[in-house]
């Protein structure tokens, strides 16, 4: 993955992330990625979920959300959470609903055991 960068302390990224671009990339489209595994430093997003979510990861739609994300349908705490992780210096965000496929039971499930770790490591 293009711009992933380790340090001896990054631990294991999640499977997928998504690239938030930096503050000297404005321009960069925010999308998601898969990891690969690579080490890596990312923040967290908790939040409580909208009874009928306008974006989340889909099978359908996984492929589109890797190129970008659609900038009109992401909701304004995702928004805010984007601008704080590229405020902050970060370049990767983890939201459940966006890296985590939710019409896949098996990485549902996978994805799902993994998540104290996730958020402990961010």
């Amino acid at each position: 993955c293009r711009g992933l960068k380790t340090n001896d302390g990054d631990k294991q990224m999640p499977t997928r992330v998504i690239d938030v671009g930096s503050q000297d990339e404005p321009s960069l489209l925010r999308k998601l990625i898969e990891t690969k595994g690579v080490p890596g430093k990312y923040l967290c997003l908790s939040h409580r979920w909208a009874k009928a979510p306008r974006l989340r990861a889909l099978r359908s739609n996984l492929q589109e959300h890797q190129q970008a994300l659609p900038i009109n349908q992401v909701p304004p705490t995702f928004a805010h959470a984007i601008e704080i992780t590229r405020n902050l210096g970060f370049r990767y965000l983890w939201i459940d609903s966006l890296c985590i496929i939710q019409d896949d039971e098996n990485d549902g499930m996978f994805e799902s055991k993994k998540m104290d770790t996730i958020f402990e490591e961010a």
